[in-house]
Order: C-alpha cells, then structure tokens, then sequence
C-alpha cells in the first residue's frame, strides 16, 4: 500500500513536471533525496534526467531485460531466401554438368553431318490438273513422268539455285469438266496451299481458273487455253496464265490469212463438224473457227468468212448436198 501511494506521488509530481516551463527544470522534485547518497554526492544537484542518462550511459542502472535472449534473432526470411540461393546454384550446376554429357555423346562426325543440322527451308507443293483417263495427249499418265523428272532436276540443283527443302507435286483429275476442274482448284490453293497450277489444258475447265488465279497471284502453266479470249485478255484477265502448248491457232489463222492474200482471195467459207477432234481436245473446231472469225475481223485483210456449224455425230449429213448449198456459185471461183 505504501509503495503505491509513493509511485502515485512519483507519477503527479512527473506530471508536473511536464507541464511546467518547456526546458522540463522544476525546482526541488520530490524524488531528489533518491539520489542523495552516492550518486548526489557524485552528480550534485543535477537535473534527474540528466541524471538517469548518465546512469544509463555508465550501466549502473541495467535496464528491463527481454525475456528472449539477448541475440537479435534470424529472420525466416532470410534463411529462406539463402536456402533458395543454395538450391538454384545447386541446380545450375547440375544442369552444366548435364548439359556437358550430352553434348560428349555425340562425336565430332555426327555434329557434322548434314542431318543433324534442321532445314528451315520452306516445303514448296505444286498442282497438277489434268485428266486421269482417256485418249487425249496430256493426260497424267503421259504429262507425269516428264513433270517428276523437271522436279528432281530441280530439287538437286541441276538447274540452278534453290531455296526451298523440296517439290511435290499434287495431282487431281480435272475431267476436262469446267466445274470439277475448278472445285480441285479451289482445294488446292485453299487447302493444300500450293504455289503454281499445271493445267488444266481443255479451254472450257481452265479458263475459270486461270480468272479466279489473278486473285490467289498462282501462276498457271498450261498446254491448252487455245481460244481467242485467251489472247485477248491476257493483260488483264489472265495475267497469270502462261501458254506452252504446240497448238497455237494464232499461228495457224495468220498462215491462212497469208495464204489468202498471196492468192488475191476474199471469201472464206468454213464447214465444220460440231464435235470434231474431240477427242483431242473438246470443241477444238468450234474453238477454231471462232478464233478466225474474230482474228480476220480485225485484221485489214478485207476477207470475209462465213461458216457453217454440222452435227455429223447425231444426224449425219450428205456432204455433197451441204457442199451445193452452201459453197454454190456465192464462194465459188474467185
């Protein structure tokens, strides 16, 4: 009871002490004769906090030990973090060493060689058109073993650089049929996403892709394509469209035309049979014929032609009667 009336006094006269001039100096504080042995003998009348300062400084008063020890404590944090460490250089190392043996597996002539080394060249696939069966001069089974070997010439640099990993060629039948020629078509560039067309050849099936490959800017190689609309719309058409075929009728009409003018001749008339030739190619006559009617009248020649179209494969006429009727003495003579 005692000790807490004296601490209650400890306490007010502290409180008073706060709360008098700012310097925190009061005259006389209750506490002064504490000290008043040794240390007020030592210190004076020094100011009590200066006082418990210098006791503090000198350890002759020890203050409240914690109840852990002493020894600032590790942080988890820490220790965490230097095990981690310790485990990534240990599993570096590891990988190193790993790494090490599986490159001594391998022996110099292995490292070396052309297979070991990826070919990021890109696989090029060109698309073939043509018909499977018949009896026409540019079916697959004639055209195919010339295309193979154009290809390995290529492929093994007889012809020249090369910068693609390989050719294949992809084949479909075209039928000579103008909607089944273009349906494999579409597949090919959409699908297969080959780079260049080799045919069709009849004129009815590769004309709709020859258009529609100015749009995909694929190239289309062809034997065919004999029709004057052919030549006529190249520039824009068919800008794609290349011609090698041995059939060129322009070069026939302008040999007759030359034939005609050498012998001062101005009238033309033209019989032909309405499926003639087709088994080589279909409507070759028609074809044909419309390509002279068109070229003669265009050019300055002055002939005139006029034909007539027979359907000798349904009802077969008497061509000495056709011949009467229709030459008679109009294109007879000169």
């Amino acid at each position: 009871m005692e000790k807490s009336t004296q601490s209650e006094k400890f306490r007010l006269e502290r409180h008073k002490i706060e709360n008098q001039n700012s310097d925190g100096i009061v005259e006389n504080p209750m506490w002064e004769n504490k000290f008043k042995g040794s240390h007020s003998e030592k210190y004076g009348n020094s100011d009590f906090l200066t006082v418990v300062a210098s006791l503090l400084l000198k350890s002759e008063i020890q203050p409240m030990q914690h109840k852990h020890s002493s020894k600032e404590p590790v942080r988890r944090e820490n220790v965490t973090l230097k095990k981690r460490n310790k485990r990534r250089k240990v599993s570096r190392r590891t990988a190193r060493k790993k790494k090490r043996r599986e490159i001594t597996k391998f022996s110099a002539a292995e490292l070396s060689h052309p297979a070991a080394v990826v070919d990021k060249r890109p696989e090029v696939l060109a698309g073939v058109i043509l018909p499977v069966f018949g009896d026409r001069p540019f079916t697959v089974h004639q055209v195919a073993p010339a295309l193979e070997k154009a290809v390995d010439e290529i492929v093994t640099g007889k012809l020249g650089f090369w910068n693609f990993k390989n050719l294949t060629l992809v084949y479909a039948d075209s039928q000579c049929d103008i909607a089944v020629a273009m349906n494999k078509a579409v597949i090919m560039a959409e699908r297969k996403k080959v780079v260049v067309f080799f045919g069709p050849v009849c004129d009815y099936a590769v004309a709709p892709v020859a258009r529609q490959a100015i749009y995909w800017d694929i190239p289309v190689i062809t034997a065919g394509a004999t029709a004057y609309d052919f030549h006529w719309g190249k520039a824009k058409t068919y800008r794609t469209l290349t011609r090698v075929g041995p059939a060129n009728i322009q070069g026939l009409v302008e040999f007759l035309e030359d034939v005609f003018l050498e012998s001062q001749w101005k009238r033309l008339k033209v019989i032909y049979d309405s499926t003639g030739q087709d088994k080589i190619l279909y409507g070759f006559c028609h074809l044909l014929v419309e390509y002279m009617h068109i070229y003669l009248l265009s050019a300055e020649s002055n002939i005139t032609m006029d034909h007539q179209r027979l359907d000798i494969q349904d009802s077969p006429p008497d061509i000495d009667q056709v011949m009467r009727k229709e030459i008679g003495t109009d294109h007879s003579g000169e």
